[in-house]
């Protein structure tokens, strides 16, 4: 009875040490997968900007012309929200609300922002809408070097 009591102890140690890293590693996973979507939902909806001359009020708007499939929620659960540009600037901006402390790597550099709200975190990726006249400047200072 001893034995099988030490038995159990040594797996239930075992256990508890490798069940954090496990939960650790699925949980960066879907963050991952939540910026990756973020960033598709983002050209998406410019591409759709520019197609259609109308910013989408949703992600079911952009499949499948824009998209293959409309992705309505992250891997966390809640909603992606599409926040159309404000005052004339040509950023679109997609953010999404995920659970606090995940949000550490920022695969994506100065285009993510992760703002903390409590027991939730905000992370938005902001993309920069292309029209003719931006596209032609790009063009252009590419021939002058």
């Amino acid at each position: 009875m001893l034995e099988v009591t030490a038995i159990v102890f040594i797996v239930g140690v075992i256990f508890s040490t490798v069940m954090p890293n496990y939960v650790g590693r699925i949980n960066h996973a879907k963050y991952e997968k939540t910026v990756n979507e973020l960033t598709a939902i983002a050209r998406a909806s410019t591409d759709f900007f520019l197609s259609v001359g109308s910013w989408p009020t949703g992600t079911s708007q952009l499949a499948p012309q824009f998209m293959a499939q409309a992705v309505t929620s992250s891997p966390f659960g809640s909603s992606y929200q599409i926040i159309p540009p404000i005052g004339g600037n040509n950023v679109i901006t997609v953010s999404v609300l995920i659970p606090a402390g995940i949000a550490q790597n920022n695969p994506q550099g100065p285009l993510l922002v992760v703002i903390h709200k409590g027991g939730q975190d905000q992370i938005e990726i902001s993309q920069t809408v292309n029209n003719q006249l931006t596209s032609r400047l790009k063009f252009d200072l590419k021939n002058v070097y």
